[in-house]
């Protein structure tokens, strides 16, 4: 029972956080907007800074459930790659706000951690795990001959991470929100440099006009 109060106190105050930001949100429009008493979220929480690094733990979480399943489903290599790269830029997308927030209110997240005795290594700690899967998913597709066996697998996992890393950071941004189109092409973009590198196979190519012209979203 209490770890559902704990929830629906999180859900509140990430609704707020995201609508209203976070130094404009206080602890009694969490409460009020949570159905209760300022002195009684105070017996779940100690401030709205721990909501905050509930909130981004929160999303943390829903990140990896939305990239795990993936990861150790049976399809073909290729269309996990595929589906691994779109499933994390739909959610960049879609989350743009919370991930605008966490980095807008990254000391205020430090200080959280290190009053929870969590430390900035957190952080860290999650980052890992994340290259960690990646490289197992790697490790896949060399077992499979699928990709080039010199490449080592963690290599090729922070590789992708590197990548996905840089558009958590340019969705944050909103200069312009990305369609589903958008996300699709991307991803195949992404995916086709990692297969397939930027070199043309057939010696030097002289680009089209079309071709060098690239949404302004992706710049």
């Amino acid at each position: 029972m209490k770890e559902a109060i704990r929830r629906h106190i999180v859900e509140k105050a990430r609704l707020l956080f995201e609508t209203r930001g976070f130094r404009a949100t206080t602890v009694e429009d969490i409460a009020a907007a949570a159905g209760m008493s300022k002195p009684t979220l105070y017996n779940y929480f100690p401030g709205k800074e721990v909501l905050l690094l509930h909130v981004v733990e929160q999303m943390n979480t829903e990140f990896d459930e939305a990239i795990d399943p993936i990861i150790r489903c049976d399809k073909p290599f290729e269309e996990r790659l595929f589906d691994i790269v779109s499933a994390s830029l739909t959610y960049f997308r879609e989350h743009r706000g919370i991930i605008r927030l966490a980095m807008f209110e990254y000391r205020v997240l430090i200080q959280a951690m290190i009053d929870k005795n969590h430390g900035p290594a957190s952080f860290l700690k999650i980052r890992d795990a994340r290259i960690r899967k990646l490289e197992e998913f790697f490790r896949d597709g060399l077992a499979s001959s699928e990709l080039e066996s010199r490449l080592h697998p963690r290599f090729l996992g922070r590789c992708l991470l590197g990548i996905l890393s840089e558009y958590y950071l340019a969705y944050a941004g909103e200069r312009k929100d990305g369609s589903e189109h958008d996300v699709n092409r991307l991803s195949t973009d992404i995916v086709n440099v990692l297969l397939h590198g930027i070199v043309h196979k057939d010696g030097p190519h002289k680009m089209s006009a079309d071709q060098t012209t690239q949404s302004d979203w992706r710049s």
